[in-house]
Formats: structure tokens, C-alpha cells, sequence
């Protein structure tokens, strides 16, 4: 039998998972959200001065007398009026250290790990209906293939790129990658709940709430209960690389098999990768029930547990890879097991932000020390694909769609040096506006009564900030869309003379409560 239960050591807090001869501690954080995070009064909120500024404003409906409200402080430096004065990664020799030109400092997050490719096309032919509910199915569709890129492409970029405003200089002006782009893309969703990221406490995963219903679902102890069973003791520390937890609970044969990494073009190559079509004819193996079977999962569990286990999986190799790269990370259970019942997650913005955090690792690295940094650059040389044409198209039908139309090898152009820097210095490329997601539309009005798709784009188009939560790691990244919303999405300055043609500022204000309470956030 298998117990769970709290423990702790000095500030330190513990899961333990105990059964007779065994037992594992896994570090647990404060939750972010939920039942058993911390409330904070909403004065603590005051004391970040460095998000926000106390003044006073006289706001309609208050009687004009002035009010005391917090304003939230611009997302880039004060400091920096021209973009001549703002630092870039600059992959050229400075100060005799090594560059990367020298040592190129990203992991690749897309390592091949055998079986995970049927494993995926497993899941999208059983559980599409439960992850289109989640608004994941494309995503985990584009997990399906390998990603290729140009070191001379991305070596540019980087040298273009300003890790002050997390924006891309060009002759043109400012470009980034907006919450809309990446989602437009790789199909992930922006609006949804709160991705924390963090192991969670015996109490939340054993007790229940008033009405008798689980804080968490019950699938999630059986991830936690596979893991234990299965992890091994490095360091003190228990782990399982990614590949031991695919042959756990995927027990059907392997029909891919890539002699090497995956991602940077090497030429070309006589592997079968798979062609994403979903073969419906295709009957699991016998060994499907073994990994339930070892656990004690009752028959009606079964497939939300292998959803759930799937799920980890791919937010650990695909959507988040870590420090941790090729191993399975305990906290991602929490969020897996909420996704596989259809709960609807926040992603584009932390990815968003893992991909701004790991720019700025690349600089560091270049200046401090060597090391490896995982990033999501399938997301990124999408993105490049996209807006600068560095990819041929895939022929394949099936894959038409977002990223998975530069998907396989092969498919990155290739460019010299000179030729990959003229991508982002030709003062005559046009640049293409995202369309806007709705059709002869000129005003939304933000009343609370928005469909999601609008939500979305009004998130798309505001400057804030992205955040990123797992364990003890918390990422703050600026989100400078006033810098760039014109040039991606050619609609703001209208928007703003059509708003201020149809009605007077108190009356935008009286008809958009929320817009103006998130101004003041």
C-alpha cells in the first residue's frame, strides 16, 4: 500500500510517498493558485514599487474627486530613448571571450526519444474530443515532428535582438514574437487558467472539499505512485529520464527510429518520421493494461491516468523543456491531471516567456560561462519561418497547419552569413499584418461578455508582463507590445482614432469596466 504524506525540515517542506520498502521526498512550493495558496491581502500588493506607481486620478462616476489608484509602470526602460543605445546578443567576439560562433549555448530540447512519436499518435486517435476541450490538440499534433533551423539564421537573429525590450530591430522598425503569432502557430492557448507548475502537498492530493470533491483529480496520484515505483536515486535527488517514463506506461512496439539528434540541419537522411496521419485501423498491443495493472488502477481511471501520464510528457519535452532536459519533472503532474479531465490552461504566456528568459540566458552565457540552456526554438524558427520565409513548406496535407508546416528535416534554407544578416536589415521586406480575428469588426468592447478569440487579442495587444512558474523559479519577462502591435498587427492606431471619433474618454471608460480596471493593474 501506498501512503501519502507531509514532512518537513527546518523552512523546507516535503511530499513523501511511503509504501513498505520504499520511499521518496519530493520538494514541495507554495501553490500560486488554488484552494491552498496563500491569501494575500490586497495591500501587499502596494509594495511591489517596481511594477507599479501610487497616484491619484479622478475617475468617472466618483464625483471627479480624486481617487487613489496604482498605475501599473511601463514594461521597457525609461532610460533608453534610441534603439542604437540598447544592447543585443551579438554573436561576435567582444572582450576575447568566447561567442556563438565559438560554442553555440542551447540544448536541444528535441531530442529523439524512442516511442514517443506512437505514443502521440496514440493519444490523438483516442482522446481528441478531451484535448480539443483543452484547446491542446494542435499543439500536441505539432509534437509529432522534428523541427529543423539554420545556425547562420538564428545566429543573426541574435544579433538583432534586444534583451532590454525583448524586440527585434530592423530598418522597419520593432519587430517580436506577439501572444497571437506564437498561438496562430503552434496552437497554443492564451487565455485559460494560471500554469503553476509545483508539486503538490499530501493534503491536497488527499483531501477533499465541502461538497466531497477531490482538490485534484484522482489521476494525479497515480503519476506520483508510477513515479515512485520507477524513479531512481541520483545525488540525493529522485529522478526518471523521459525515456523510462514512455516505456512505463507505452508498452506497444517502436516504429521510428532516428539514428541522431534532431534539429540543426545535417544533411539528409533515410529515417521514416511520421507522415501525421492518424492510422484509426491501428488496435493497441495487449500490453496497454500492464502499466495499470502494476499500479492498482481501477478499469474507469484507466484512460484519464494514461492521458495524464501522456501530458506530463509532452509539457516537459515540448512545451517547457528545463534544466532538467530528458527527464520528467514531478510538479508538471498537478497541471497534467488537470488538462487530461479537459481543464483549459494558460500556455502561450509562459512559453512566450520561456523563450524571452531564454534569450537573455544566451547573452549571459556568452559573457559568464559555457553551459547548455534549454529552449523551446522549434516555437522560435516557426516564428522566423513565418515572418521571414527561412523554411520551405512541407508537401505532406496532413500538416498544413501552424508549425507543422515547416515541420522535418531538411526544410530550413539554407544561408551564408551575409545572407542571413540581410533578413533582418533589407529595408524594402514587407511586413505582413496578422489578420484580425474577426471579420468587419472596429470596435470590442470590453464588457466581461468577450468570447475567448477576443479576450485573446485584446491580451495580444496590451503591454504587461509574461510569467513563468515552476517550483522556486519564477520568470518575469516584458511584453512591449507598444513597440511592435503596428508593425504585427497594423490595427492599433485606427482602433484607437475610430474609438476616439465615436464616443468622449468617460463615456470608453463607462462602457469598458474591465479594459480600464486591466489599464490600472
Amino acid at each position: 500500500m501506498v501512503l501519502f504524506r507531509n514532512s518537513s525540515s527546518c523552512t523546507k517542506r516535503f511530499l513523501v510517498i511511503d509504501e513498505k520498502y520504499r520511499r521518496t521526498s519530493l520538494r514541495v512550493y507554495e501553490p500560486a493558485i488554488g484552494p491552498f495558496a496563500k491569501k494575500r491581502s490586497s495591500e501587499s500588493i502596494k509594495h511591489l514599487t517596481s511594477w507599479s506607481l501610487e497616484t491619484s486620478y479622478e475617475l468617472y462616476g466618483h464625483g471627479g474627486l480624486p481617487q487613489s489608484v496604482l498605475q501599473l509602470q511601463s514594461s521597457f526602460p525609461h532610460s533608453t530613448t534610441f534603439l542604437a543605445d540598447l544592447p543585443s546578443l551579438d554573436y561576435r567576439r567582444r572582450d576575447g571571450n568566447a561567442t556563438c560562433k565559438d560554442y553555440f549555448p542551447i540544448s536541444d530540447a528535441l531530442e529523439y526519444t524512442p516511442k514517443y512519436w506512437e505514443w502521440t499518435e496514440d493519444i490523438l486517435k483516442h482522446y481528441e474530443p478531451i484535448l480539443e476541450r483543452a484547446h491542446i490538440r494542435d499543439t500536441i499534433f505539432a509534437s509529432l515532428f522534428t523541427y529543423d533551423w539554420q545556425m547562420n539564421v538564428i545566429l543573426s537573429f541574435y544579433n538583432h535582438w534586444n534583451p532590454a525590450t525583448n524586440t527585434l530591430s530592423t530598418p522597419n522598425g520593432e519587430e517580436s514574437v506577439s501572444l497571437w503569432e506564437l498561438k496562430s502557430c503552434s496552437g497554443l492557448p492564451i487565455f485559460g487558467t494560471f500554469y503553476d507548475e509545483v508539486i503538490p502537498s499530501a493534503d491536497e492530493l488527499n483531501e477533499a472539499d465541502k461538497k466531497e470533491r477531490s482538490f485534484l483529480p484522482k489521476s494525479c496520484k497515480y503519476l506520483f505512485i508510477a513515479f515512485h515505483k520507477e524513479c531512481q536515486t541520483i545525488d540525493g535527488d529522485h529522478v526518471m529520464t523521459l525515456q523510462n517514463w514512455v516505456d512505463f506506461w507505452f508498452r506497444d512496439d517502436l516504429r521510428y527510429k532516428v539514428p541522431f539528434s534532431v534539429g540543426k540541419s545535417s544533411g539528409s537522411n533515410k529515417t521514416t518520421y511520421p507522415s501525421g496521419s492518424i492510422d484509426k485501423s491501428r488496435v493497441r498491443s495487449s500490453k496497454f493494461i500492464h502499466p495499470f495493472k502494476e499500479l492498482n488502477v481501477p478499469s474507469h481511471m484507466q484512460d484519464e491516468v494514461y492521458l495524464a501520464a501522456f501530458l506530463s510528457c509532452w509539457l516537459c519535452k515540448f512545451v517547457f523543456p528545463s534544466k532538467d532536459v530528458g527527464f520528467i519533472r514531478p510538479s508538471t503532474f498537478k497541471v497534467a491531471s488537470m488538462m487530461a479531465v479537459g481543464r483549459q490552461f494558460s500556455l502561450a504566456i509562459p512559453v512566450l516567456a520561456s523563450i524571452f528568459k531564454g534569450l537573455k540566458e544566451v547573452q549571459s552565457a556568452l559573457s559568464v560561462t559555457a553551459r547548455d540552456i534549454p529552449f523551446p526554438i522549434h516555437f522560435l524558427s516557426s516564428w522566423l519561418a513565418e515572418k521571414f520565409g527561412t523554411h520551405q513548406t512541407a508537401i505532406s496535407p496532413a500538416k498544413l497547419v501552424g508549425m507543422t508546416k515547416y515541420a522535418g528535416m531538411g526544410l530550413a534554407k539554407h544561408f551564408n552569413e551575409s545572407q542571413a544578416n540581410a533578413l533582418f536589415r533589407d529595408p524594402k521586406r514587407i511586413i505582413f499584418p496578422a489578420l484580425l480575428p474577426m471579420a468587419k469588426v472596429v470596435v470590442l468592447c470590453d464588457d466581461g461578455n468577450l468570447s475567448v478569440l477576443k479576450s485573446d487579442y485584446f491580451m495580444c495587444i496590451r503591454s504587461g508582463y509574461l510569467t513563468l512558474r515552476y517550483d522556486d523559479t519564477f520568470i518575469i519577462e516584458s511584453y512591449c507590445s507598444d513597440r511592435f502591435t503596428y508593425l504585427s498587427y497594423g490595427v492599433l492606431p485606427f482602433l484607437i482614432k475610430t474609438l476616439n471619433h465615436q464616443m468622449t474618454w468617460e463615456e470608453f471608460i463607462h462602457r469598458n469596466p474591465q479594459l480600464f480596471h486591466s489599464l490600472k493593474r
